[in-house]
């Protein structure tokens, strides 16, 4: 009996990059058991305004430097984006003075 051909769907090793504009928000807290203690855990999410695709990115509080490690690891991982949206969170400013700062200085040298 022979076996029937199944068609599959290879994906690239790298995912393709997100669109232009990406929208980014959080998520949680969820508690997750590590051993003894149990710790809050939050989720950062950027959509793809033109594919809607998704990816998330683990958060371990609501303060800016977590913020800025996602941010990181998402550009890392989806290449980089030319406008991204949020809500007007005090981590999301904050990290958008910071990132700009950064910007700014790395221009003057």
């Amino acid at each position: 009996m022979e076996n029937p051909s199944h068609s599959c769907t290879r994906y690239p090793e790298s995912f393709p990059d997100f669109g232009d504009d990406v929208v980014f928000d959080y998520f949680g807290p969820y508690t997750i058991k590590d051993g003894c203690k149990e710790i809050k855990l939050y989720g950062c999410i950027f959509t793809c305004l033109a594919s809607r695709a998704i990816h998330l990115e683990p958060a371990v509080s609501l303060e800016m430097d977590s913020f800025i490690h996602a941010l990181r690891r998402f550009i890392a991982r989806r290449g980089h984006v030319i406008r991204m949206f949020s809500d007007n969170g005090t981590n999301f400013v904050g990290a958008e003075r910071e990132l700009f700062s950064n910007i700014s200085q790395e221009q003057i040298k």
